[in-house]
């Protein structure tokens, strides 16, 4: 199971297949070619067609919105076969976060891990109070998130049973309402993304400026004249002092890349689970 996630620029696959069919498309791939690369090392098979396995899939039901299917690998390629027909209109996309087809589609992998909390807390940069407090308002606990995200740690989606915290001057952020609103929050504009990107020091100007000398310069330029003077904002997250060291924590930084890159681009960030 994996939480997903998208930049949402117009494009001709997004057309034509629409995004609850791109993206079931893609993680029956996925999982496809998983399957088969464990019948290749685990037992010896290369015949797709002999590769059988349980797939669940999303139903036609509202009532019973996933039902399971025995399927072959050989099955699951061909039913993905709209994606081939349509990968090269990914040609150059402004928004693919690895380069490849289909790129503007990342997911966040499950259970999530303690490490992952941490090292996301961690990047909080203490020495900018005032872009804290003003960027930790974006994540004002919504009841029914954190309710879903409270539930998922019962259900061991969560390495573990209870998040982390860290206080910043007057201000203490919780990783359950942060992780909450990441992963059910559907759709963010492009200008609430400045939100996230601060609180966890993940972008600088170009002439260098960032934290909270950063936010006191967008919030002065945009509040006169000259908006379009705006400076150009470059991704920026400092990995010598918060290393990748988990999956979580290099799915979040994906996470944080295609949000950087919707800001960018002025196209919705989207959420799919």
């Amino acid at each position: 199971m994996s939480l997903h996630f998208f930049v949402q620029l117009d494009c001709i696959p997004r057309e034509v297949l629409g995004d609850p069919d791109l993206i079931e498309l893609l993680g029956r791939r996925d999982q496809a070619i998983r399957v088969a690369e464990e019948y290749r090392t685990g037992h010896g098979v290369e015949d797709i067609e002999r590769m059988g396995y349980r797939m669940e899939v999303r139903a036609a039901s509202e009532e019973k919105p996933r039902e399971t299917r025995e399927v072959t690998v050989a099955q699951m390629l061909r039913e993905t076969a709209p994606l081939d027909e349509l990968s090269g209109h990914c040609a150059n996309c402004p928004v693919s976060i690895n380069g490849e087809a289909f790129g503007c589609i990342q997911s966040i992998g499950l259970p999530i891990d303690k490490a992952g909390e941490e090292w996301l807390l961690g990047m909080i940069n203490e020495n900018s109070p005032e872009a804290v407090r003003m960027s930790a308002r974006a994540f004002v606990p919504n009841p029914d998130h954190l309710g879903r995200l409270q539930t998922m740690r019962k259900s061991r989606f969560f390495e573990s049973t209870t998040g982390v915290s860290r206080t910043v001057g007057e201000v203490t952020i919780q990783s359950d309402d942060i992780l909450a609103e990441f992963f059910f929050r559907e759709h963010w504009e492009p200008v609430e993304l400045l939100a996230p990107l601060l609180l966890f020091d993940l972008v600088a100007s170009e002439d260098g400026r960032r934290g909270d000398d950063l936010h006191s310069f967008l919030s002065a330029i945009s509040q006169g004249e000259g908006r379009e003077k705006l400076p150009g904002i470059v991704f920026s997250p400092n990995l010598e002092k918060h290393p990748l060291e988990s999956d979580t924590s290099r799915d979040l930084l994906v996470m944080f890349l295609a949000q950087y890159l919707s800001l960018a681009s002025g196209v919705p960030f989207r959420v799919w689970n």
